[in-house]
């Protein structure tokens, strides 16, 4: 069978199975850096209006509901925080019929074309779930220098990997959550390997 993760929305406290909790506020290596990215890739000059407009199709059985607004679902008060300092006013209609799909956590597949908001879509539920289940369990962070990736993200390309590594940056900003990147064909494969031993 699978693991059971609950239907509750933590505040990254909860029992998690001897887990370590994520730091609430926690300001990190690369601070500076990741607060100049909420400053440098504010959506001010989208009209999230106009995606209202948007056909969305859905399937699957029992689907959750679609969210209005971020406030909808219960997020983790650290990924709000990090929503609002990105500028996200309104959820786009992949994020609408997404996020509520992760949280309950069932599987999705979803399309949308180029900055409809597919990278939110799922990282916001997934770090969000990273809270509220806790940190790595003790006994994996206590054995030595290894990291324990507690979620994989595979992209296809380097570039979107790329991509999606500054986003979950941001979203996990102050959360004590750590991003890693991997990526083949770079010169620099040694130093990211030791980057991802030093925990994500």
């Amino acid at each position: 069978g699978g693991r059971d993760f609950g239907g509750g929305r933590g505040d990254g406290r909860g029992d998690a199975g001897g887990a370590r909790e994520w730091g609430e506020n926690v300001r990190g290596y690369d601070d500076r850096e990741v607060e100049a990215m909420f400053e440098g890739h504010k959506n001010t000059g989208i009209n999230f209006d106009k995606y209202d407009d948007i056909p969305v199709e859905v399937t699957g059985k029992d689907v959750p509901d679609a969210i209005e607004n971020y406030s909808d679902c219960e997020l983790h008060p650290a990924i709000k925080a990090n929503i609002e300092r990105a500028g996200y006013r309104k959820p786009t209609p992949v994020q609408r019929n997404s996020i509520p799909v992760v949280i309950n956590n069932r599987d999705l597949m979803s399309c949308a074309q180029t900055g409809s908001g597919k990278t939110a879509a799922f990282l916001l539920p997934v770090l969000d779930r990273m809270l509220s289940l806790g940190g790595p369990p003790a006994e994996a962070v206590d054995k030595g220098p290894y990291a324990f990736p507690t979620t994989l993200v595979l992209a296809p390309t380097r570039e979107l990997a790329a991509q999606i590594y500054e986003e979950a940056r941001k979203f996990a900003f102050r959360t004590g959550i750590r991003c890693v990147v991997i990526y083949g064909g770079a010169e620099n494969l040694r130093d990211q390997f030791r980057n991802l031993e030093r925990g994500c």
